[in-house]
């Protein structure tokens, strides 16, 4: 995930209140990502990068994202943001996982095309969009229900540093008029 705009925010807003409006930005982030099973490999500024294994962990990182984007839809009044401009990228597949650094510094993360790929697709969307990999829609597409979520087909985007263009889909739930409630 990543907040958009946040680097002109930063030269308009007081940095004491952007942090703390990006502290309970991400804080909720870690929470509903906790919720679908998950966990925070790191944070990245006003990013953060998280991990979803297992069974049906494609479907688990969406919900987890949409459920983040709704919130954002209702909260008002965090810092400078009404509603917080909180775009997700997911893509699935094998990472490497280990320690990366020197000997007096090393962290645990996760590194790859399918990192990379997620980063880029966190870089297509839009303040409270949720944009994903085909094999994404695929996977969620076979998991059992874990909430209604759509996907409509953005057709093949071009990804910075990616030598083909990748088949995207936007998540969304369905609106309260769409599910008769």
């Amino acid at each position: 995930s990543d907040l958009r705009g946040f680097t002109s925010t930063t030269e308009q807003v007081e940095p004491a209140m952007l942090f703390d409006a990006l502290s309970q930005v991400l804080a909720k982030q870690v929470e509903v990502i906790h919720q679908h099973g998950g966990y925070i490999d790191k944070f990245s500024g006003d990013g953060l990068l998280a991990v979803f294994e297992g069974e049906h962990a494609a479907a688990r990182a969406c919900r987890s994202a949409a459920d983040t984007v709704s919130w954002a839809k209702r909260i008002r009044g965090i810092g400078p943001w009404s509603p917080p401009p909180i775009g997700f990228g997911i893509h699935s597949g094998v990472v490497m996982r280990g320690d990366l650094g020197s000997a007096t510094r090393k962290e645990f993360t996760v590194i790859g095309v399918v990192v990379n790929a997620a980063a880029r697709l966190c870089g297509v969307a839009g303040a409270l969009e949720v944009i994903v990999s085909q094999p994404v829609a695929t996977a969620v597409a076979a998991a059992p229900a874990t909430g209604a979520l759509v996907f409509e087909s953005k057709g093949d985007v071009p990804l910075k540093g990616m030598a083909l263009p990748m088949a995207v889909y936007r998540v969304s739930t369905p609106s309260p008029d769409a599910t008769g409630t």
